[in-house]
């Protein structure tokens, strides 16, 4: 680029917004990460802190429950019956109806001497004393005569049809013999106390014996028994600590627990409580999915408006590369037309010149535009255009242009052609200028050669003006000396001959000496050589004054081109070369239709928008293919003596009035060579 400038990079500020995206998620989902987990653990320390409660109230309540058993047994007095009423005698047991010995809370209560024999009990049908006779005999063979209370792992009553808990408390020396009382209860004792509790259907309560037996289980309402969870995790957490907590896989369902767990005092067994930790980390959970669609929401907003900004970013460095290439093809039109732009402030008086600019004054960018210095390298009559054109621009508050001559150490005598614009403040006050500069050195040699070529064909046609001068003046100047012959004969003889006044004699005679003066100017005119100027002009009498040119010299041999219609409008333009356009126009045509017997060449003249058409058709055999598109190229004839110059130069000058030169076939035959002038302003 121009000036050492570097191309935008947007990769530094696209990193820059990827990276501010990216730590705002990673922050954001890092504060939503720990907000999910703390979520969660205060759903499990509230779901643990709810276990432990309901794991020691159910603690305690087995352990009444126990304790009721327990004293239950110590309150059953049997009384030894006499010799013979034991069971080995035959006698029945005896029929236990103590109030102690009848609570509801008691399936039934035996009494059983050491042997085993049933020496008392609640049981009233034979039935139930037989069963409860083998089950105590059983009981007893598993060391039931231990101390304290114990508690039997579940045993099925076939009576019943369901599973009961044996509650055995063994006495010793009572009474001259050893005897055990046994409380038999209902699993669902043990843990009856959820039955009308606000539970969960999914929250278990179990009661379980260090033997890995699960002597009570209730969940959903539902009471089982005598599950064997020696293998599950609560069993081997259990015999780790007499109590705690932990999260892991259900002994029977398999489903993840949030567990509680303790041990029941004096006793071989535990207590647990839990509950599914989907429910209990359902709320969080909810939270944390509303968190994640928060957070999914934001971030789709943060990464939209990241791609927003990295769109923006993006298109900002592809304006900015569209605006250098488009200041390179600018800065290389500006080389390639030797041109280049600049601005000035009135304020300030701050001036910036483009680079191409600093080439053309051959100065170096490092001192900067030039100031006041400027006049050492212009010529007397540039300064003072230069003045005068601030001036106007100052005055006139519109757009001017005009040339310099400058003289510079390398590139020798130029001529610059300076554009300037006005800039306006917001009052409307010139606060400065700005426009381009333009070496049109070339194009002013150029319109130098054009006229000298054209001066040429002038020249050119001097030749047949030559041979025809001298017939055409002969006529007036013969007229004019008659006349004044005349004149003076009549002067001298009579004062009024023959009717005619002398007067209208000698008038007549400076007519005819006037007619021959214009003819003579006319061709000088035609072929001077001068600047061009133009002028309104009424196109039939610029028509009128070149076909009259035409009659002088004797363009077309038999007939004189007319003009159809006549149109009473006005062009701008310079007289002396738009003539000399219709002369050539003319003279083609007439040579075009030599030896041809189809009535003279026609002028015609019609309207277009804002131009004027003023065509030539002449009656030849038109142009031959291929040569329509080379016609105006410089030195191309078909004539013996031709330079090939005429339509070439025809071309110029009317593109250099804003029209165009046409070349074509005319649909009924014939040639047709037209061209368009801009019509003046009031038309």
């Amino acid at each position: 680029m121009a000036n050492g400038e570097s191309r935008p990079n947007a990769l530094p500020a696209l990193l820059l917004v990827a990276g501010i995206a990216a730590a705002i998620l990673l922050v954001l989902w890092a504060l939503i990460g720990r907000q999910v987990a703390f979520d969660q653990r205060e759903a499990e320390r509230l779901a643990f802190g709810q276990n432990d409660d309901r794991a020691l109230m159910l603690q305690q309540y087995v352990s009444r429950t126990l304790d009721h058993a327990n004293m239950a047994a110590l309150h059953i007095e049997v009384v030894e019956t006499p010799s013979g009423a034991d069971g080995s005698s035959g006698k029945l047991p005896r029929i236990l109806a103590d109030p102690v010995a009848t609570d509801g809370d008691f399936l039934a209560i035996h009494v059983a001497d050491a042997t085993g024999h049933l020496i008392a009990t609640t049981e009233r049908s034979i039935e139930g004393q037989s069963e409860a006779a083998t089950l105590i005999r059983a009981r007893l063979g598993k060391g039931a005569t231990a101390p304290g209370l114990i508690v039997s792992p579940p045993v099925f009553s076939p009576r019943l049809h369901r599973n009961i808990l044996l509650l055995s408390k063994h006495f010793e020396g009572v009474r001259a013999s050893d005897r055990t009382t046994i409380v038999a209860i209902d699993p669902a004792k043990l843990t009856e106390i959820f039955g009308a509790a606000a539970v969960k259907p999914s929250e278990s309560a179990w009661v379980v014996g260090l033997d890995g037996i699960i002597r009570s289980r209730t969940i959903g309402g539902v009471t089982t028994s005598g599950q064997d969870v020696s293998k599950g995790v609560v069993f081997r957490k259990q015999r780790e600590a007499e109590s705690g907590r932990f999260a892991g896989p259900g002994a029977l369902d398999g489903q993840m627990r949030l567990v509680s767990h303790r041990r029941i005092p004096g006793q071989p067994l535990f207590v647990s409580y839990s509950i599914l930790e989907d429910e209990a980390l359902r709320d969080a959970r909810a939270r944390a999915r509303l968190h994640a669609a928060g957070g999914i929401a934001l971030s789709a907003a943060i990464i939209l408006l990241a791609s927003l900004l990295m769109r923006g970013v993006s298109a900002r460095e592809k304006r900015a590369l569209d605006a250098a290439a488009a200041r390179e093809r600018l800065e290389e039109a500006q080389r390639i037309a030797r041109m280049g732009d600049w601005s000035y402030r009135t304020g300030d008086e701050t001036v910036t010149w483009s680079p191409n600019l600093y080439e053309m004054y051959e100065r170096d960018p490092a001192l900067g535009p030039m100031g006041k210095e400027i006049a050492t390298i212009l010529s007397e009559n540039s300064i003072r255009a230069n003045k005068e054109a601030r001036d106007r621009l100052i005055r006139d508050r519109r757009p001017i242009s005009w040339e310099l001559e400058v003289r510079l150490p390398k590139a020798g005598d130029r001529i610059y052609r300076v554009s300037g614009v006005p800039t306006l403040g917001s009052d409307g006050s010139v606060i400065g200028f700005h426009g381009t500069t333009q070496d049109v050195t070339e194009a002013r040699r150029h319109d130098s050669l054009q006229a000298e070529l054209a001066h040429f064909a002038r020249v050119g046609a001097m030749n047949s003006l030559t041979a025809t001068l001298s017939h055409e003046l002969t006529q007036p100047l013969a007229a004019a000396s008659n006349y004044l012959s005349t004149g003076r004969f009549l002067a001298d003889r009579l004062p009024d001959a023959m009717g005619v006044p002398i007067a209208e004699r000698l008038a007549d005679a400076g007519a005819q000496i006037k007619r021959a003066g214009d003819i003579i100017q006319r061709m000088r005119s035609l072929v001077a050589r001068g600047s061009s100027e133009r002028n309104v002009v009424a196109i039939d009498v610029l028509l009128e004054e070149a076909l009259e040119t035409v009659r002088i010299l004797r363009i077309c041999d038999d007939s004189i081109a007319r003009v159809q219609p006549e149109v009473d409008i006005e062009v701008y333009c310079d007289a002396v070369q738009i003539q000399q356009v219709i002369l050539n126009l003319v003279r083609n045509a007439c040579e075009a239709q030599k030896g041809v017997d189809a009535g003279p060449p026609t002028i015609s003249v019609t309207l277009e928008e804002e131009m004027v058409r003023v065509g030539v058709r002449d009656h030849g055999p038109g142009f031959a293919p291929g040569l329509l598109q080379r016609l105006s190229q410089p030195f191309l004839t078909s004539k013996e003596n031709g330079l090939g110059l005429g339509l070439s130069i025809s071309r110029t000058i009317i593109e250099a009035h804003g029209g165009a030169l046409r070349a074509e076939n005319h649909p009924e035959g014939g040639a047709l060579l037209s061209f368009t002038l801009p019509l003046a302003e009031g038309n």
